[in-house]
């Protein structure tokens, strides 16, 4: 054990004569001490370098206490320990809701498979074991406190006995009043402003606010024992899938009835899309009756959703039928194959579609989160071809999950909301200042760039929305990112620049559709 372990548990002797054979106290107070901290770093909106400074403390105490308890974790766990730091930066870097979001469920997907890698696992990886694994370790996130507290931690050797017996019954009686009398007079101060105020001035303490950080230090210290115990106290954590079940395993009729209709169907798709989209917008008003703006719009998200729909069929497919002989293979192989290429056609018509929409109307988050998305599927079409038709699974299981984690990282740094304003400057139809000023702080530096091109009208109107929206100060150092700083520079090196106000009506154009 290191030093700092061995005084934590000559403190817990000295002080309740109470022994940590398994770590549980241990666990249960660096846990404490955890939720504590994240009842200030999370408790503002939006997550910011709080959330950073919290994920980088909890993986320190996790592979600290890994290496005191001598967890068998495995190799692997280093990846996941980068992976979960460069998600944890990511909220002090980018402002964008979007990807706090993309970055708060790959800490999520991160923090599951650290926490139940182990040298023991044994077998090939596969997306459902990966699947396995995150829901198990964060279900364990969630009992694992009270096993902490009932199997982990001695409680025998308490000498509780030895205290005054006044001390320990005031003790016991502070334990069971203190939080209850917290919550009920916070709820009854919201409930009557009178009874509030009398409150306030008898006791000169915010109960509503008291009680709120007690929630939260629970809360998250509950959360954070949980994962600390599925990190470290778990021998075997949960890794298995089930077995394919023998009734539902198919022949080579049924894949090739399925993936040969499909195939044809999409041959068929594919071939209206060389006459009718390819073959400019004339032959679209003709045969369609849609201008061919609607038409773009129309279908570019229908494609979207059968690209990610076909890649679920395909490794659905390939589980139940489970090639092993050659003419099997073969068969698979060609029916699939074709499948994906059919597909690879269907996404260069979606981007097409997307290219023709966005010149006319411009980009929007879900426009642009949408072709990356798209982008992605792509990308596991690709290495679906090269390795599940080459029976290896197991590398499409790591090429999901790395390919996933590389495109949040992608994602960061393209700098979506600035790429918004920057694309929809230009439009033939105008810049869209309503929907502008919606954006995050990241495309702030980008409006303040194309104020000057804006028409009087247009350049008043989202002068006075940043002005309004951006004047309020920020929730202290856990809110701060670095888009959030450089939104702030930027207005500040713009202020004076500001041009008069011009009156601006609701039906100001926005130039969106």
């Amino acid at each position: 054990m290191t030093a700092s372990a061995t005084t934590l548990e000559d403190l817990l002797r000295t002080t309740t004569g109470a022994t940590d054979t398994r770590g549980g106290f241990r666990l249960l107070l660096v846990g404490l001490a955890l939720g504590a901290a994240a009842d200030t770093a999370l408790r503002g909106m939006p997550w910011g370098l709080g959330a950073t400074v919290m994920t980088t403390a909890l993986l320190g105490c996790l592979l600290w206490l890994q290496m005191d308890q001598g967890t068998r974790a495995g190799a692997g766990r280093y990846g996941y320990v980068l992976a979960a730091l460069v998600f944890g930066a990511g909220f002090a870097w980018r402002d964008a809701p979007v990807l706090k979001l993309l970055d708060f469920l790959g800490l999520v997907v991160s923090l599951g498979l650290l926490a139940s890698e182990r040298e023991a696992l044994a077998g090939p990886a596969s997306v459902g074991r990966y699947a396995v694994r995150i829901l198990g370790s964060m279900g364990h996130a969630t009992v694992g406190p009270p096993l902490l507290a009932t199997a982990d931690a001695d409680w025998s050797g308490l000498r509780l006995r030895s205290l005054p017996p006044l001390m320990l019954a005031l003790g016991r009686g502070l334990a069971l009043t203190l939080p209850l009398l917290l919550i009920f007079a916070a709820l009854l101060g919201s409930a009557d402003a009178v009874f509030a105020q009398n409150l306030s001035a008898l006791t000169d303490v915010d109960l509503f606010s008291v009680a709120g950080h007690l929630v939260g230090i629970a809360f998250w210290s509950w959360i954070a024992a949980g994962l600390l115990r599925a990190a470290v106290l778990r021998e075997r954590p949960l890794d298995g899938f089930p077995a394919r079940p023998s009734w539902l395993t198919v022949g080579r009729i049924e894949v090739g009835m399925l993936l040969g209709s499909l195939d044809l169907l999409f041959a068929a798709f594919v071939w209206v899309q060389f006459r009718y989209l390819f073959g400019g917008a004339r032959r679209v008003q003709e045969v369609a009756g849609l201008t061919y703006a609607e038409y773009a719009r129309r279908g570019f998200f229908e494609l979207v959703a059968v690209a990610g729909l076909v890649l679920a069929v395909l490794l659905a497919a390939h589980w139940i039928a489970k090639p092993e002989t050659a003419a099997q293979k073969t068969l698979f192989g060609a029916l699939a194959g074709g499948q994906v290429l059919l597909v690879f056609v269907m996404l260069a018509s979606a981007l097409e579609r997307m290219r023709l929409y966005r010149e006319e109307y411009g980009l929007t988050e879900l426009r642009f989160y949408t072709v990356a998305f798209m982008a992605w599927v792509g990308a596991l079409l690709f290495i679906f071809l090269f390795t599940v038709l080459r029976d290896r699974r197991d590398l499409f299981a790591r090429g999901l999950i790395g390919s996933a984690f590389l495109a949040v990282v992608v994602l960061n740094a393209l700098d979506p909301d600035a790429r918004i304003v920057r694309t929809n400057a230009n439009l033939p139809r105008g810049f869209d200042v309503r929907y502008a000023r919606e954006l995050s702080a990241d495309a702030i530096p980008a409006l303040v760039e194309t104020l000057p091109s804006l028409d009087p009208e247009r350049r008043a109107f989202l002068e006075m929305e940043l002005a309004r929206r951006w004047s309020a100060p920020d929730r202290g150092w856990p809110a701060w990112s670095a888009g959030r700083a450089r939104a702030r520079q930027a207005l500040d090196a713009a202020a004076p620049g500001f041009g008069p106000r011009v009156p601006v009506t609701p039906e100001a154009p926005t130039g969106s559709e």
